[in-house]
């Protein structure tokens, strides 16, 4: 397995801030693939940073197409360290380079509570893998005071 960093991923890599309160914020990562990223399950690649507080409202993954195979196999997962397939689960944008906003059901208002690293993980190799670009992009606002927990009568 190989972990690919970008300037937006990198240990140094800086989030968006808090701005208003819940004020909704859009954070971007455009990746250059190469086809030594996506030739092992679990090859990964920093996207980026959000802040600690941060409540996930959306998402979307689109991508040119990386596997160029009549029969493409290529599919992606994008989450964290504590769960890579917290925002897409096997998703396959790069078959045909195609755009989804479907993001896994448990993500709709998810709380970062520390800092937290954003990642596009492989989840199924291309069967003829080729260069292209990987586009992410994530809305959220951040409130540390937020919280799904139910309400219950008094």
């Amino acid at each position: 397995m190989a972990a690919y960093e970008t300037s937006k991923s990198a240990l140094s890599g800086t989030s968006i801030g808090a701005g208003w309160a819940r004020q909704v914020i859009e954070d971007v990562a455009i990746i250059a693939i190469t086809t030594a990223m996506i030739d092992n399950t679990n090859d990964s690649v920093g996207l980026l940073y959000i802040p600690a507080g941060a409540v996930l409202l959306g998402s979307t993954l689109s991508s040119t197409d990386l596997d160029t195979n009549v029969s493409p196999t290529i599919t992606w997962n994008v989450g964290d360290s504590g769960s890579n397939t917290r925002i897409f689960s096997a998703s396959t944008v790069s078959q045909a380079g195609t755009l989804s906003a479907a993001v896994a059901q448990g993500s709709h208002l998810y709380k970062f509570t520390t800092r937290t690293q954003l990642r596009a993980y492989v989840n199924a190799v291309a069967a003829t893998g080729a260069a292209g670009t990987l586009y992410f992009s994530v809305r959220y606002f951040v409130d540390p005071d937020f919280s799904t927990t139910a309400l219950v009568a008094a």
